[in-house]
Parts: structure tokens; C-alpha cells; sequence
């Protein structure tokens, strides 16, 4: 048992540290309003595009495809160190496969409704929603999705549907960033209550 949770542990750490990326940059995506576009007349244009790159710095425009790359690949870690804790894990990318273990595992954790809703794509914020949709892909794909242009045989990922989203990018980012709040502190919460050695 020792173990299977200091490898455990592994898992957690690293995927901490990938949400939290996320979600302080969504955070800061949130606060920012999500522009990535402003009007400006006139003046220096060196310091017109300083000005542009200040507002835009935190928008989707900008850093959206990468923040929900760590975001889905810190739920893959934390499922694993979740699964890690009872049993070896398997080397598997396939959120879907991994969440249902978790359910078997934890069936009553607080924690299964925010993996859930950006697993299940039915659940999902229409932000996510769409572009799944759009680019003819499923969660299962995320790890393509979010990192390449197109998928391995070619398919196009409609990455639009990510970025440039405003006032919903905004309202998406904050939501982001309190749900992964949720997650970290319900995992703690739970896997020190049943783990004494955690505690």
C-alpha cells in the first residue's frame, strides 16, 4: 500500500502543478475580459502593438488551445494518481476509460461531477462542445486535438471555436477556474480521509 501511494503522490504533484497552470491563467483570462481585439488610432505603432500585446496577453486569442491542454492533461494525471491509489495503473490516455474506473473506485466522491463535465462532451460548456463537434472528434481525441492541427490522418481541428470568444471565452475561463478550485480541493479532502497517511 505504501507504494501505490507514494507513486500516487507522483501523479498528483505533477498534476497539480498543470492545473494549476490552468487555472490561474484562466483566472487571469476572466479578469482580462478575454479581448483580442481593440481599436487604436493613431501614435507610435511600436507602441501601439506594446499596448495591444498588454491587453491580449492573457486572452484566449492568445493562450486558450494551450491552458485546456494542461487542463485535460492535469484531469489525466489526477485520475491516475486516483487510480494509483488502489490498484497499478495501466498507460492509458483515454479519459472516458479512466473516469469510469474512478466511478467504480469512488462512486461517492464530490469530486466525479467537474471530471464528468468536461469528459462527457454532452455535459461539456458549448465552448468545448463545439469544437469537438466541429473538428468530427471525441474526448477521446483530446490529445491530438489540443496539440496539432490535425489529426494524425489528416483531419482538421477547428481550433476557431477556442479562441476569439469574448465575453463567453470570459465567462468559460472563469467557470474553468473554479471548477479545477473544486477539484483540487475535493481530491485532498477525500484521499486524505481515507488515507491516514495523508493526512
Amino acid at each position: 500500500m505504501e507504494q501505490y501511494i507514494e507513486e500516487a503522490l507522483g501523479y498528483f504533484e505533477i498534476g497539480f502543478q498543470y492545473l494549476d497552470l490552468s487555472e490561474n491563467v484562466s483566472a487571469n483570462k476572466a479578469a482580462s475580459g478575454n479581448k483580442w481585439m481593440i481599436v487604436q488610432t493613431g501614435g507610435d505603432w511600436n507602441k501601439l502593438n506594446k499596448e495591444y500585446d498588454e491587453v491580449v496577453k492573457w486572452s484566449d486569442h492568445q493562450l486558450g488551445i494551450p491552458v485546456l491542454f494542461n487542463f485535460y492533461h492535469g484531469l489525466e494525471l489526477m485520475l491516475k494518481g486516483l487510480y494509483r491509489l488502489k490498484k497499478p495503473i495501466e498507460t492509458n490516455h483515454k479519459l472516458p476509460d479512466l473516469l469510469d474506473a474512478i466511478e467504480n473506485e469512488y462512486p461517492e466522491s464530490n469530486f466525479l461531477c467537474c471530471f464528468r463535465k468536461y469528459i462527457h462532451l454532452d455535459k461539456a460548456p458549448n465552448i468545448l462542445n463545439d469544437f469537438f463537434e466541429k473538428s468530427s472528434a471525441n474526448i477521446v481525441e483530446w490529445y491530438q486535438a489540443l496539440k496539432y492541427p490535425e489529426s494524425t490522418k489528416g483531419k482538421k481541428y477547428y481550433h476557431s471555436y477556442l479562441t476569439c470568444q469574448e465575453d463567453n471565452g470570459g465567462l468559460f475561463y472563469a467557470e474553468l477556474s473554479e471548477d479545477i478550485q473544486f477539484i483540487r480541493v475535493c481530491i485532498v479532502s477525500d484521499v486524505r480521509s481515507k488515507y491516514e497517511e495523508l493526512a
